[in-house]
């Protein structure tokens, strides 16, 4: 094998790599970020004698539902569900024929859960929510790097 190619390959790698570590550091933030954000809001209801707890969700059956859902597309419009987990052939090609994604799913007119514990939620629960959205939202992308430095690391020649 051509040795600029074998190196192009690895450099390739450690880039996917470096962006796997970045995200990771990334979404660790966000989790330190949405639980201090999440005491902040446990704090302020305490104080006005709500609860914000496990307590407070809906155990009905059908009472939760999913609000968002990750799903994996293709960059051609295709939608490749989850079907593709773990299952995808491995080739430079692949990188760049899917990728993984957060989307709204079912009804959005479903109940705000921030109403499951107040009436008219305040600021600092929607904050919460936010972050906790956030966190979400930084968990696909740590997927897609992933996948991507796996990908990339599968191609690189074995000496």
């Amino acid at each position: 094998m051509n040795p600029s190619l074998s190196d192009s390959k690895f450099e390739k790698a450690m880039s996917k790599l470096q962006l796997l570590e970045d995200s990771r550091t990334i979404l660790h933030r966000m989790l330190q970020h949405a639980h201090f954000s999440f005491s902040n809001a446990q704090r302020q209801m305490d104080r006005t004698g709500l609860l914000l707890a496990w307590e407070a969700v809906p155990t009905a059956a059908g009472a939760v539902k999913p609000q968002y859902c990750i799903v994996r597309e293709m960059k051609d419009g295709g939608n490749g569900g989850d079907a593709g987990v773990g299952a995808a052939a491995i080739s430079d090609d692949n990188v760049d024929c899917a990728v993984w994604k957060l989307v709204n799913c079912g009804d959005s007119a479903g109940e705000d859960p921030a109403k499951w514990f107040a009436v008219a939620p305040s600021e600092a629960l929607r904050e919460c929510q936010q972050h906790f959205r956030g966190v979400v939202n930084a968990c696909v992308k740590v997927i897609q790097a992933q996948e991507e430095a796996i990908t990339a690391a599968a191609t690189v020649p074995v000496t």
